[in-house]
């Protein structure tokens, strides 16, 4: 549980947080970090959010997530992506790719965040999962195959990699446009964090000239 709560950037400030209202501009140094890891936004500027399933505070965002996404128009690409900050992150992750594989990434997302953080299930193993996925119509022969697939754990190695590169070290944290990191920590809570996101694609654009379609 100490290790859950350390890396969850929220932690101190998302709890007592008001909502966020006529809050000033967010300040570099202070709100997010300028990191420049993948060069100039193209036509489609990315956000990324980078999460871990065990995080609590990944899991009270997802409802924000699911609808503030509907708010961003065309010229915005929107992905999540497992964080891996430390290896025992891994197995998190190569659920999420497993999924991904096997075309039920959308419900498992949720089910797995509902059976972890509701259910309070332990989910540790590989055969922990087995059940999960059965529940979303995958064989366990289909699900096994895909969990210790090469590709799986290449995907499983990328995110680890791009983790370290974006310099993330708790979550939920947001990548915009390869340039700008911001997390719940820098932002000042869950309520103002995906303000600074938008703030942050607003800033990408006009640096960049990457705007909407």
């Amino acid at each position: 549980m100490r290790a859950i709560v350390s890396a969850c950037f929220a932690c101190v400030l998302a709890v007592c947080n008001a909502p966020f209202a006529r809050a000033a501009a967010p300040e570099e140094g202070i709100n997010y970090l300028q990191i420049d890891i993948q060069g100039h936004p193209g036509k489609h500027l990315e956000v990324v959010e980078l999460f871990w399933y065990r995080c609590p505070y990944c899991y009270r965002l997802e409802p924000r997530i699911e609808s503030w996404r509907k708010t961003l128009d065309k010229g915005v690409s929107f992905r999540q992506q497992p964080a891996v900050v430390r290896p025992s992150w891994r197995f998190h992750a190569r659920a999420f790719y497993t999924a991904k594989a096997l075309g039920v990434l959308d419900r498992f997302h949720t089910a797995f965040f509902d059976a972890i953080h509701r259910q309070h299930q332990r989910l540790a193993s590989e055969d922990d999962l087995t059940g999960l996925f059965a529940g979303l119509g995958v064989a366990p022969a289909d699900f096994h195959k895909a969990f210790n697939s090469s590709a799986t754990a290449q995907e499983v190695d990328e995110a680890e990699r791009l983790t370290q590169a974006y310099g993330v070290v708790g979550t939920p944290a947001f990548v915009v446009g390869g340039r700008y990191l911001t997390d719940a920590r820098m932002a000042g809570g869950l309520s103002k964090l995906l303000h600074t996101v938008d703030f942050l694609i607003e800033l990408a654009r006009q640096e960049h000239g990457s705007g909407a379609d």
